[in-house]
């Protein structure tokens, strides 16, 4: 074979080799794609415990991997329930961060999936028990401040007079329901009011107190006094009644003293009465 004809041969079967060298190189890195079947390790941690809140908490599974791949492309599917409902926790699947809402009080299941590219898979499950926070009780009755124990008067002028107790909160957010009593009767149901008439007249005071209910079914009281002004001015006109009978009564006393106090006058003498000594 002449030397001319030999050259190209040679070439083609070189460039044949490369061609096929980096043909197996890639099917072999599929193979091992392929026949990946080591899953991904989820990692997430979380307190035991919190506080109910308005704030979602957040979930963090930064931390896992997957020792099949040096890649760290994974996906991440959360899910939870509290008791028999199923909570909504808002994620992206490309995302390791996740925000689960604890504004109601009770033990919550939370439960990671994470996917590696070979679509393995693994499964981690954590519990938070959220703790119920008691409302608070915020609101004016007749544009006061009311407190426990507080003693509201008669306003100046007439009705209408606004109840309102909206401002009370449950950790943050707002409350499910409210209910009035007066004198331990119930007298109206919901947080805001418009009454015309002033509850304690005709009484020297009555006693008013409010439920707060949040949406756990968790429940706080306040009480307080309504006085009657017009019975604190007739009050004001028994004592003054008084005053004037004890005055009067004071003088009539004097009098009658000073005319025990009076000199008695000396008898007349009879006609030939003798006075000598004898």
């Amino acid at each position: 074979m002449k030397k001319g004809k030999v050259r190209p041969i040679v070439a083609f079967l070189g460039v044949t080799i490369i061609v096929l060298s980096g043909s197996s190189s890639i099917t072999a890195e599929e193979a091992e794609s392929h026949n990946d079947s080591t899953p991904p390790v989820p990692i997430f941690e979380i307190m035991a415990e919190i506080i109910e809140g308005p704030e979602p908490m957040t979930l963090n599974a930064s931390l896992s991997y997957d020792p099949g791949s040096d890649s760290n492309n994974l996906r991440y599917i959360w899910s939870g329930t509290r008791g028999a409902d199923n909570i909504e926790i808002e994620y992206n699947e490309n995302d390791s961060i996740a925000l689960m809402p604890i504004g109601l009080a009770g033990t919550y299941k939370i439960r990671l999936t994470v996917f590696d590219p070979s679509m393995n898979s693994a499964t981690l499950e954590h519990e938070v028990r959220v703790i119920d926070v008691l409302p608070q009780i915020q609101g004016t009755f007749a544009s006061r401040t009311i407190s426990d124990g507080a003693s509201i008067e008669h306003p100046e002028g007439s009705g209408p007079w606004s109840i309102n107790a909206t401002a009370s909160t449950d950790a943050g957010s707002e409350v499910a329901d409210c209910e009035w009593y007066l004198d331990d009767s119930i007298w109206l149901e919901g947080c805001k009011h418009s009454i015309k008439e002033w509850p304690a007249v005709g009484f020297e005071h009555r006693n008013v107190r409010i439920e707060v209910m949040d949406d756990d079914g968790s429940l706080s009281s306040m009480e307080f006094i309504l006085v009657n002004e017009v019975q604190e001015d007739s009050n004001l006109t028994v004592y003054l009644s008084l005053g004037i009978l004890l005055v009067a009564g004071t003088f009539a006393s004097f009098f009658r003293r000073r005319s025990n106090f009076d000199i008695p006058k000396w008898p007349s003498r009879v006609a030939g009465e003798d006075h000598n000594l004898k």
